[in-house]
C-alpha cells in the first residue's frame, strides 16, 4: 500500500456491514484460517470479482470482502494522467490510469499490513478492510507510442532463446517426463509487457511460453492458450495473438486453470503460487522454487504453497553455463505433478 503511483479506490463498508476487531485478534484469525488450510482464495471469489469489474463504469461500486464477512465498497473513479519522472523519454513518461487492477493479499501480506498498524499498540481496533485477500486498484501503465519495436525485439529474443543450450534442456524435460500427462491448455501469469523498454526478460519468458505451446499442440490440436497481466498493451495483445496466445482480464487466467493445464510465473509481484495452490492442482508449473529457504517476497512460498509441493517433481531445465538462462529465468524450475498409478487388486 506504499507505491506513490497507486491510487486505490476510495473504500468504505457497505450500509450495515461496518466492523473492526483487534489488531492482535485480526493476526490470530488470519494465521488459524492459514493453519486449517481454509481458502483465502477460490475460484468463486474470483470470478465474482471479475464479473464486476467486467462491467464497471464511472462512479460504479466494486465490492469485496473481508475475511470477518464484512462487505467493503470502493467507488471507480479513473481518468489521472500522471508523469513518471524516472523516464527521460518525453513519448514513454506520460502514464494513465485507465484501468483497474487486483491486488492479491496472501496471509503473510496480510499479517504485514495489519501489523505495521500503531506497531506500539498491538490491542487497538482496526477495520475490517485490512483483512481484504482481494484488493482493487487503479495503477498507472505507460502509453506505447512506436509498436513496431516490441516485435522485433520479440523476434530476435526468440531466436536467441531457440539457439540456447536452455531452450534445448527444456524440451528434453517435457518430453522425457512429462507424457503421462494430457495437457489441453497453458496459462501464463505477470510475463510482462513486450512493448516497454528495458524488459528483457518479457520477451524470453513468452519465448518459452512458445515453445511450450508447440509442444503441447503436438499433442492436442483443440487446446488453448492463455495469458494474463495488467501490464499488457493492446501492442502486447496483438504481438502474442500472433504467436496464438489470447490475452485474459484479471481474473481469468485463474479461471482458466485446472488438472489439465501448464502454469508459469516467474518471480512475479503478486502471490501466484498461493493463489494457484488454494484452486488447483495444474498437470506442470514452471515458476521459482517451492521449498524450505526457497521463498520470494511478493511470490511466498505460503503453507498452500508447501502442501501443493508434495505433490511434484522437481525438473531443473536452465543450463550453468547459458547465461541466457540464468539471466532471464531467474532460477525457475519446472514442477511435473507426479502420477499416480493404481494397482489391481
Amino acid at each position: 500500500m506504499d507505491d506513490p503511483l497507486k491510487k486505490y479506490l476510495y473504500w468504505k463498508y457497505k450500509s450495515g456491514e461496518e466492523q473492526t476487531m483487534k489488531k492482535d485478534k485480526a493476526v490470530a484469525l488470519i494465521k488459524e484460517m492459514d493453519d486449517l488450510r481454509k481458502p483465502f482464495f477460490t475460484k468463486k471469489s474470483l470470478r465474482q470479482l471479475g464479473e464486476q469489474l467486467q462491467k464497471w463504469k464511472e462512479g460504479n461500486k466494486i465490492e469485496v470482502k473481508s475475511l470477518t464477512g464484512a462487505i467493503v465498497e470502493g467507488q471507480v473513479k479513473l481518468g489521472f494522467v500522471l508523469f513518471d519522472a524516472a523516464i527521460t523519454d518525453s513519448e514513454l513518461k506520460e502514464c494513465t490510469n485507465s484501468r483497474l487492477f487486483i491486488e492479491y493479499a496472501h496471509p503473510e501480506r496480510l499479517i504485514k499490513d495489519i501489523t505495521d498498524i500503531d506497531q506500539n499498540n498491538p490491542g487497538i481496533n482496526i477495520p475490517a478492510i485490512y483483512l481484504t485477500p482481494l484488493r482493487v486498484t487503479y495503477e498507472p501503465f505507460k502509453r506505447v507510442w512506436n509498436p513496431k519495436q516490441p516485435v522485433v525485439s520479440f523476434n530476435h529474443a526468440r531466436e536467441a532463446w531457440e539457439r540456447s543450450e536452455t531452450y534445448r534442456k527444456f524440451k528434453l524435460v517435457l518430453s522425457s517426463n512429462a507424457s503421462g500427462h494430457k495437457i489441453e491448455r497453458i496459462v501464463g501469469f505477470a510475463c510482462g509487457s513486450l512493448s516497454q523498454p528495458n524488459r528483457p526478460g518479457a520477451a524470453y519468458q513468452h519465448a518459452l511460453l512458445v515453445t511450450a505451446k508447440e509442444w503441447v499442440a503436438n499433442q492436442d490440436e483443440q487446446s488453448s492458450f492463455y495469458l494474463q497481466d495488467p501490464d499488457y498493451t493492446t501492442a502486447d495483445e496483438e504481438i502474442l495473438k500472433r504467436v496464438g496466445f489470447e490475452v485474459v482480464p484479471e481474473p481469468n487466467g485463474f479461471l482458466k486453470v485446472d488438472e489439465r493445464s501448464i502454469v508459469l510465473s516467474i518471480a512475479p509481484t503478486v502471490p501466484i503460487k498461493h493463489i494457484i495452490a488454494a484452486i488447483a492442482r495444474p498437470a506442470i508449473v514452471i515458476w521459482l522454487p517451492m521449498g524450505e529457504g526457497k521463498d520470494a517476497a511478493e511470490d511466498p512460498n505460503t503453507n498452500d504453497v508447501m502442501k501443493m509441493a508434495t505433490d511434484y517433481e522437481e525438473h531443473p531445465f536452465i543450463d550453468e553455463n547459458d547465461p541466457l538462462g540464468k539471466e532471464n529465468f531467474r532460477g525457475a524450475v519446472i514442477y511435473i505433478k507426479k502420477v499416480v498409478t493404481v494397482r489391481p487388486e
